[in-house]
């Protein structure tokens, strides 16, 4: 057994609360992978969580493509060395969000299709608690990302290859979306970032929804690279250290 495949499948096995399994709102999601025993454990990995339900298993591009078509999922979870993929066309066909997973040495692909409109990468050795944190964040449409791409996706606009920002976009922004933004460049989820700001969640999604169109991004992955480009994130730098009284009243959790 190869060392990606013990990692997938040493799982602990809690009995599931079948009524509260059923009475939450779950995300369907679509899962590609062509070693079957990696397709198991990571269907068993997602399983286990009671916001998603894998509503198909593939083993090639073309096979996915189709699903995607038939099924319109919320999350497709992909292999980005899946057969015959053709990422830029699954991307362009999803609705929802695509989590792509590789080995370490993937980033540079990862990158490329992060570019292009993925919302996340995850690393196939990588605990089972990671990867569920990652797929519930892209199910949401949030971003999930590893701390190596985070890095090079930072450099990539740092190093003056991104496209060029206009000082419109920034001026675009609102106070608060500003504000918001630099939580997300944080690392600061939608539950964290209302509880720092003492907003509903509800109002700091809607925040990142209309930030990002202005700013012409996919998901915020490249809202936090476009943070740093702009200088609005200041590597080290702490918003909530600046809030004042309520930014310590609750736990930082969710």
């Amino acid at each position: 057994m190869t060392e990606n495949a013990r990692s997938i499948v040493a799982l602990d096995d809690p009995v599931a609360d079948s009524a509260f399994a059923d009475s939450v709102a779950r995300a369907n999601v679509v899962l590609a992978e062509a070693h079957p025993l990696l397709r198991t454990g990571l269907r068993a990995i997602l399983e286990r969580e009671p916001t998603l339900r894998v509503v198909s298993e593939l083993t090639s591009g073309p096979a996915l493509l189709a699903e995607i078509q038939l099924l319109r999922p919320d999350a497709v979870v992909t292999d980005i060395g899946l057969p015959d993929l053709d990422l830029a066309q699954v991307i362009h066909s999803m609705q929802g969000s695509v989590l792509l997973l590789g080995d370490a040495d993937d980033t540079d692909d990862a990158l490329q299709a992060l570019r292009a409109g993925a919302h996340g990468f995850a690393v196939k050795n990588g605990s089972p608690g990671d990867l569920l944190s990652a797929v519930r964040a892209v199910a949401s449409g949030q971003g999930s990302l590893t701390p190596n791409l985070t890095g090079k996706l930072i450099d990539w606009f740092a190093s003056g290859a991104a496209p060029t920002v206009r000082a419109e976009l920034v001026e675009s922004l609102t106070p608060r979306e500003r504000e918001v933004l630099q939580l997300v460049a944080e690392g600061l989820s939608n539950d964290q970032i209302a509880r720092v700001l003492v907003l509903r969640t509800s109002t700091v999604k809607s925040h990142v929804y209309h930030l990002l169109r202005k700013l012409g991004l996919h998901h915020r992955a490249q809202a936090v690279a476009f943070a740093y480009r702009t200088r609005l994130a200041v590597a080290g730098a702490d918003l909530r250290l600046r809030r004042g009284p309520h930014a310590g009243s609750q736990p930082l959790g969710g």
